[in-house]
């Protein structure tokens, strides 16, 4: 844990700085979305869109492939350093940087209104609840699954070649299910009252599933098996969502 520990220390220490200025261009995203419109406004806000996620990835690829779980002569593969110390170091880093610090700005533009999100406005036992399915939760999902792609390449170069590649792959493969869901959707028995089991249990497998890949590769270095273990991990999320029926209790 002491390694870990000194390599975090590290990491935030090269990060923060970027990190920084990125959460300044965040700010100003929000602060652009609560102006009123106009057209220059509009293209402005797509262009701090573009900066504000690629910003992100980058400083993501930064953290990661400064050590990279792959390839066979990364420096901390010569040091004292094991797969499962870098894995902890890595992914507390990624964790505080690339989620919890937008999460914090995104929290304090709400709280003094720069942005109406509707978790702000709802009765306060359901508030909580909201702000995690609606923006905590969502944003932890996408940072765990770049930090997959992240640690399956060397560089930021290939990092965004998986990306574009897995992200036109998504759009083809969703494309195709609108035409083909018609033919079974209507075959699965479905119990909205029972829902909650089914969500449950795919919020369980999309985060454990993530981790237990992530660390995977820290550990074993195995690029191949882990793409493997993605893709079946999409698949299943993909079966709990479309064909697994919730069974109401006898």
């Amino acid at each position: 844990m002491k390694t870990a520990y000194i390599l975090t220390c590290k990491d935030l220490k090269r990060i923060l700085p970027l990190a920084a200025v990125w959460l300044v261009v965040i700010f100003a995203y929000l602060f652009n979305e609560a102006s009123p419109t106009s057209s220059t406004q509009e293209r402005l806000a797509i262009g701090l869109t573009i900066t504000v996620y690629a910003a992100g990835m980058c400083i993501l690829s930064l953290i990661v492939h400064d050590a990279p779980a792959c390839g066979t002569s990364a420096f901390w593969m010569t040091r004292p350093i094991s797969g499962a110390q870098l894995f902890i170091n890595k992914l507390v880093v990624v964790l505080l940087v690339c989620f919890l610090m937008p999460a914090l700005v995104l929290v304090f533009a709400k709280i003094i209104g720069l942005v109406d999100i509707p978790w702000f406005t709802v009765t306060a036992s359901s508030h909580w609840r909201t702000l995690i399915e609606d923006v905590l939760l969502p944003l932890l999902v996408l940072v765990l699954f770049l930090m997959i792609f992240a640690s399956l390449t060397q560089n930021l170069v290939q990092y965004f070649l998986l990306i574009f590649g897995v992200f036109a792959a998504s759009m083809i493969f969703t494309m195709s299910l609108d035409a083909i869901r018609a033919s079974y959707l209507d075959q699965i028995p479905q119990y909205p009252q029972y829902r909650n089991i089914q969500e449950w249990t795919g919020t369980i497998v999309l985060f454990a599933g993530p981790l237990f890949i992530i660390h995977h590769q820290y550990t074993r270095r195995n690029r191949i098996l882990t793409a493997l273990l993605t893709m079946l991990l999409a698949l299943v999320m993909f079966g709990i969502t479309e064909f697994w029926p919730t069974i109401p209790k006898p």
